[in-house]
């Protein structure tokens, strides 16, 4: 069974930073993620770097900002009785796979981290050039994978990405905790968490 874990909200915490930078640049947060939605798609697709977010930025606030608030401000923590389920699940023969949407920054601070060391393979949205709940993130995966969605298991934060994947017919869950995981994957008949 191939099983796509998200990272973000899933398997680490504390990964927001947009509510911090408008703070730190005194920016309304409905007006930043309104004004800066395509660039935010942009960094997570790899369309653009930060260099070209911060340049936009400051064109359209007109406030210049000396370091990468993306960068700085993301300090995500790691919840230990995830990476524990996963270490289980691919202990008992699942492949494990991290499917997320992030940003080159965030992507190296999770390698530097050693975070991504319980996945058998990542891939990340900003390498891929396609992000969730693009139908077609799911796809390269499953390709990539030589997996058929019927064999294929998906848990993510968020309904549209769970929406996304169950619309291509992989079986998916949206993550509220580590029970209603278990939970599905006791359905989905995957033992691995009694091992």
């Amino acid at each position: 069974m191939l099983i796509i874990f998200d990272m973000g909200n899933v398997v680490s915490s504390n990964v927001e930073v947009i509510p911090q930078i408008a703070e730190k640049t005194g920016i309304e947060l409905a007006d930043l993620r309104r004004v800066c939605g395509d660039e935010f798609w942009g960094l997570s697709t790899g369309r653009i770097d930060t260099r070209e977010f911060w340049r936009i930025f400051t064109k359209h606030y007109g406030i210049e900002v000396k370091e990468d608030y993306l960068s700085t401000l993301f300090k995500p923590v790691v919840d230990a009785s995830m990476v524990d389920v996963i270490d289980r699940l691919r202990r008992t023969g699942h492949r494990v796979v991290c499917g997320t949407n992030t940003i080159a920054s965030h992507y190296e601070h999770h390698v530097k981290a050693g975070d991504y060391g319980v996945f058998d393979k990542v891939y990340a949205s900003h390498i891929m050039g396609l992000a969730k709940p693009d139908p077609q993130f799911f796809r390269y995966i499953l390709k990539k994978e030589g997996a058929t969605a019927a064999e294929t298991r998906f848990t993510d934060d968020l309904e549209e990405n769970v929406k996304a994947a169950q619309g291509i017919g992989i079986r998916s869950h949206r993550f509220t905790g580590r029970a209603g995981l278990e939970s599905f994957l006791a359905d989905s008949a995957i033992d691995a968490l009694d091992a």
